[in-house]
């Protein structure tokens, strides 16, 4: 039986206005050609259900850099040395979630960097 991600989930972040689009199976890269023009715009309803029949089998993924509330964007960062992670955090306000290994975790306000899966600080 085959998968369904995109078809039965895409709604779900479009009725939330973020900028869900089909991912290749099994890789992290768009299935689409253009896809960057998705992070200031959002689909019509013409092409979401084109996109849902013809790439319903396919992953989802978020377009980078949409705003999802006024003045804040969509981002993701992916840095392997602590040394940068450090720093780019440094700049970024509040608390954002980390991804390490298999888990999310927040960066602690005393700057200690929590192990393991979910952490909420």
């Amino acid at each position: 039986m085959t998968s369904r991600v995109f078809a039965e989930h895409a709604d779900v972040y479009w009725a939330k206005k973020l900028p869900a689009i089909p991912f290749k199976r099994g890789e992290k890269r768009p299935s689409i050609t253009n896809w960057s023009r998705f992070s200031d715009h959002l689909l019509g309803d013409e092409e979401r259900d084109f996109w849902k029949s013809k790439r319903g089998d396919h992953g989802i993924g978020l377009v980078m850099g949409a705003e999802v509330v006024p003045g804040k964007c969509l981002i993701g960062l992916d840095v392997d040395e602590g040394y940068f992670e450090r720093a780019i955090l440094g700049d970024i306000p509040g608390n954002p979630p980390v991804k390490r290994g298999q888990g999310m975790h927040r960066v602690r306000s005393d700057g200690k960097q929590p192990s393991g899966a979910i952490h909420h600080v």
